[in-house]
């Protein structure tokens, strides 16, 4: 409503303009027409031509034409015909021609102007156009989002400093940040309203010729809301988790001891591989326990670099096999991955350690290919029947047996990676 009333009182100011420019060009040029002056006051001419043109370009050409031919008549009516109406009939021509290029001009700035303008006018960002001044940073334009992410609601707010609606810290912030960088991209903040509500905004800002800058307001309330509200659920969550993993692996490493004294104390042969094997189903559980742990931390970190053949010394060789010779030729390299792609390398090798039955060689290889790099670690163990090699990466596979797999695939998943199991009977690993 406010930008209605003040485009009308402009439209009027320039009609105005356009008459009294129009009337006072011709009155004089017919004045001075009766007292012989033909040079000088018919270039008053030109400035109703270039008002009219510019407001009305559709009707400029044919506004300019209109003055040229009152022009002439003037001359025709005063001087006859002769000299003085072939320079009169110039003139028209000269003021039709600048008419219709001042038209022309004027229409292509109309059309971009209305373009940017819906734009500005009906974005679903809020928009605002600000000026430094001695008083501060003063707003010259603002949309209707601009308004009600502010708290204004349709109360216009140009004119009032943008200190006022964005906090006195943040303003001065937002324009210490131009002055430096030039302009702003997806900067997050967060404003109290009037009513003290707290509004969350993403502002993105240039600037302008004159001291200004263009800023941009989209409205994130709702989703910094939601993952405020994820984030304390997952806090939750990983607290409970990480309580009933601490009992379980406490009561499974009791198990485990409770097993071994009894192992200890029997002396029934035909029992004691009994126990023995439950006492190793236990500790699977607290392996399983801890890779869960592992699990819950995935993603939680940014990538990093890791260098492989660090990673790889603490592999311990008894973890199930023994005279078991590991060669890692990974000395340069260095994976950008999640910082959990670390248990992956340590769980793979150990897989083959434990797993491998007659394995006597475990090897780490790399190569590059064109836009990847392919790791390999082989072994020559008993290997991986044909129709069982995607399954080991599945959460129920072997009854459990292969979740680390399974986790190990999420984790390489995270950061952009495969893993196969590409293993071939007969096939040794090289040295």
């Amino acid at each position: 409503m406010y930008r209605q009333k003040l485009s009308k009182g402009r439209d009027a100011a320039w009609d105005i303009a356009i008459v009294v420019s129009t009337v006072a060009a011709l009155a004089l040029n017919g004045i001075g027409l009766l007292m012989g002056i033909t040079v000088v006051l018919p270039h008053l001419l030109y400035i109703p031509v270039v008002i009219g043109s510019y407001r009305h370009p559709r009707l400029g050409p044919f506004f300019a034409l209109g003055i040229g031919l009152a022009y002439c008549s003037m001359v025709f009516l005063s001087h006859g015909a002769g000299g003085t109406l072939a320079e009169a009939a110039v003139r028209a021509t000269v003021l039709a021609i600048i008419g219709w290029l001042i038209a022309y001009l004027s229409a292509r700035l109309h059309e971009r102007e209305e373009l940017y303008r819906g734009v500005f006018d009906n974005s679903e960002a809020g928009m605002l156009v600000v000026a430094k001044t001695g008083e501060g940073a003063v707003i010259q334009e603002a949309n209707w989002n601009a308004a009600r992410l502010t708290g204004r609601g349709n109360t216009p707010i140009q004119g009032a400093l943008l200190s006022t609606c964005l906090g006195e810290d943040l303003a001065a912030d937002i324009f210490i940040q131009l002055e430096k960088e030039g302009r702003i991209y997806g900067k997050e903040i967060s404003m109290v309203r009037p009513d003290g509500e707290t509004v969350h905004a993403i502002v993105s800002s240039v600037l302008l010729p004159g001291n200004r800058a263009a800023l941009s307001l989209v409205d994130i309330t709702e989703r910094v809301i939601a993952e405020e509200a994820i984030q304390a659920a997952n806090r939750k969550l990983s607290l409970l988790s990480r309580i009933s993993s601490d009992h379980l692996r406490a009561t499974a490493s009791e198990l485990i001891e409770d097993i071994g004294r009894l192992s200890g104390q029997c002396v029934d042969t035909a029992i004691r591989p009994l126990l023995e094997g439950m006492q190793e189903r236990a500790r699977t559980l607290v392996r399983h326990i801890q890779l869960s742990e592992t699990y819950q931390n995935l993603g939680a970190l940014p990538p990093e670099w890791i260098r492989v053949q660090e990673v790889l010394r603490a592999v311990d060789p008894g973890a199930g096999a023994r005279d078991v010779s590991l060669r890692f030729w990974a000395e340069r390299l260095e994976i950008f991955a999640d910082p959990l792609f670390r248990d992956v390398l340590v769980h793979i090798v150990e897989n083959s350690l434990r797993h491998g039955g007659t394995v006597k060689n475990v090897v780490l290889s790399y190569r590059q290919v064109p836009g990847a790099l392919e790791l390999f670690i082989e072994d020559d163990g008993k290997g991986i029947p044909g129709e069982k090699k995607e399954a080991i990466f599945d959460y129920d596979s072997g009854k459990h047996a292969g979740l680390g797999l399974f986790i190990c695939r999420q984790i390489t998943d995270v950061t952009g990676m495969t893993i196969t199991e590409t293993g071939q009977d007969g096939r040794v690993p090289a040295s």
